[in-house]
């Protein structure tokens, strides 16, 4: 897989943008970011990509399929497609020819989608968006050749094989971060919104807030950090993490942990 640097790569389901409606960088974008299909076994199903770019010059595009895993501290690892178990990329059907895309004029990519017949739970893949090489001269006259990576991501979960599960392993309070460990046990990928709590000694409940979703791809376990408010925490003696699911995917329970403040 050819992965030139520097390359920035921006990612639109759940990575960088998690509910952006389009991408745009400096190079090109796409519109939507992901595409989410629920399919019966051996189902098949179409969308489209649309590609575009806000430069004045048109700009050169190659495509390729990755997929992808988490690592520990939930960053994505990218691969060549095909490389995991429940890469999609088997299964998804689309031109990989490159490309130009002039201002104003979208780039349609059309692609087809068929649910594993065998299958269970939730697969996925990337098409890969990636400008050709671009050399620029920064402020300080050093010149350094620039790429961007967009990536339009497809899941499919095929139905009635679904057993969506998440839950919290661990969870410590360290200084102003609560830090927990948190599991896919189920074998869809999820989408989870933390709410973070504080809890005094009567067991009220003194703060409570929602945290940016996340998403949790099947056998993932990482690491998730947030920040405590620093002026309630003389008060409270509990801090805790609820996971509440974001759509589409449901939980059949809601993932709760305490751990004592210090």
């Amino acid at each position: 897989m050819r992965s030139p640097l520097p390359l920035k790569t921006l990612f639109g389901w759940g990575g960088v943008l998690l509910f952006g409606l389009a991408l745009a960088a400096k190079g090109v974008g796409i519109a939507p970011p992901r595409y989410e299909f629920f399919l019966a076994p051996g189902e098949r199903r179409s969308g489209v990509f649309h590609v575009f770019t806000t430069e004045t010059q048109a700009q050169g595009v190659e495509m390729e399929l990755l997929d992808y895993i988490q690592a520990g501290d939930g960053k994505f690892v990218f691969l060549p497609g095909g490389s995991i178990p429940y890469s999609l990329a088997p299964y998804l059907t689309v031109s990989l020819n490159p490309f130009e895309v002039a201002a104003g004029k979208n780039q349609t990519i059309p692609f087809t989608v068929t649910a594993p017949k065998n299958g269970e739970g939730s697969y996925w893949v990337a098409i890969a968006f990636t400008t050709r090489q671009v050399r620029e001269t920064n402020a300080q006259g050093v010149q350094i050749t620039q790429q961007v990576r967009v990536l339009g991501a497809v899941y499919v979960t095929i139905t009635g094989t679904e057993r969506p599960n998440a839950s919290l392993e661990t969870l410590k309070v360290e200084g102003s971060k609560l830090t927990a460990t948190v599991a896919n046990t189920g074998n869809t990928y999820l989408r989870l919104k933390p709410v973070i709590l504080l809890k005094n000694q009567s067991g009220q409940t003194i703060y409570q807030k929602e945290e940016e979703p996340f998403l949790l791809l099947r056998e993932a376990r990482i690491r998730r950090s947030w920040p405590l408010p620093e002026a309630l925490l003389g008060e409270a003696v509990v801090a805790a993490v609820e996971l509440r699911a974001a759509p589409p995917i449901p939980l059949p329970a809601t993932p709760y942990m305490e751990a004592p403040l210090q």
